[in-house]
Formats: structure tokens, C-alpha cells, sequence
């Protein structure tokens, strides 16, 4: 319990949750919900952690930073999520981390994000293009359903799908 307490002080003191929120200085004030805990992405196969507007969060207590293969791992499990929501019912266009023991966000549109993780090598769209079938797999053979094919954004807004 008092690690719990604690946990919540550094959100409070290091003023992330009033930015989530939009308590901060020169913030409009949030009325609303303030987002959506555990949005699962694919049923019964992929969830995320916490979605504020249209940015994914990936929260997570560890105690050291010592050890970078965790926080990578929680980064690609980021991007995993965004290309999940492949009719786009979630809206993310930004991925973000919350180490929630330091009180530390950060946080990058998704395209950046792709370009970072993928070297600006521009092969973001062949690499979600890649791993759509691998999951599409993977999940049918975990005995979930299977992320439906990818519908561009644009056909989305716009009815042409």
C-alpha cells in the first residue's frame, strides 16, 4: 500500500498527471474523462496501458533505468498496439512512455516515432506491412480474433473503404 501511495505522490508532484489533465499552466481545463485504462486493441490478445486523447501510454514501474532491454521492450510493445488498431478505433497518433517511479514522460507522434525506431530508413510502411500478417497469425493461434486488414486513415474519415 505504501508503495502505491508513493507512486501516486510522484505523479501528483512532478506534475504529469495536471498535464495529462490539463491543469497546467496555460492548459485549457480537461472536462471529461480524462482517457480510457487498458483500451484493449484486439480482443482477447493485445491491450495497452492507458490511451489520453489520441496518445498511447505505456506505463511502467521499474526500479532502475540500469537496464535499457526494458524500456525498448515497452516501446515496441507501443508500436505493436498502434499497428493493432488497424481500423483506426482508437485514433493514436502518438505513442508515449510513463516511468511511473521517476514521475518521466515522454512522448513522440506516431510517424516520428516509426522514423526513430526504423532509423529514417523510411521502411516504417514495409515493416507494418510485415508484421500485420505475423500478428494475424500469431493471434488466431493464441485463439483470439485477428486484427482486421489496415484501412488507410484517409478511407476511413473519408467512407471510401
Amino acid at each position: 500500500m505504501a508503495e502505491l501511495v508513493n507512486l501516486a505522490r510522484v505523479l501528483h508532484t512532478s506534475r504529469t498527471l495536471a498535464g495529462w489533465r490539463g491543469d497546467a499552466p496555460g492548459c485549457p481545463i480537461a472536462t471529461g474523462p480524462l482517457g480510457i485504462a487498458n483500451p484493449i486493441i484486439l480482443p482477447g490478445w493485445a491491450e495497452a496501458d492507458l490511451l489520453l486523447g489520441s496518445t498511447l501510454w505505456e506505463v511502467t514501474t521499474v526500479t532502475s533505468l540500469d537496464n535499457p532491454a526494458v524500456l525498448v521492450r515497452a516501446l515496441w510493445r507501443l508500436l505493436a498496439c498502434a499497428w493493432l488498431d488497424t481500423r483506426d478505433v482508437y485514433g493514436i497518433r502518438a505513442v508515449g512512455i510513463y516511468l511511473a517511479r521517476h514521475g518521466v514522460t515522454m512522448s513522440w507522434g506516431l510517424t516520428a516515432f516509426c522514423s526513430m525506431v526504423f532509423g529514417g530508413t523510411g521502411r516504417d510502411d514495409a515493416a507494418r506491412e510485415a508484421f500485420l500478417p505475423l500478428a494475424r497469425r500469431l493471434a488466431r493461434a493464441d485463439g483470439a480474433e485477428p486484427p482486421p486488414p489496415w484501412v488507410p486513415r484517409e478511407r476511413i474519415l473519408y467512407g471510401s473503404h
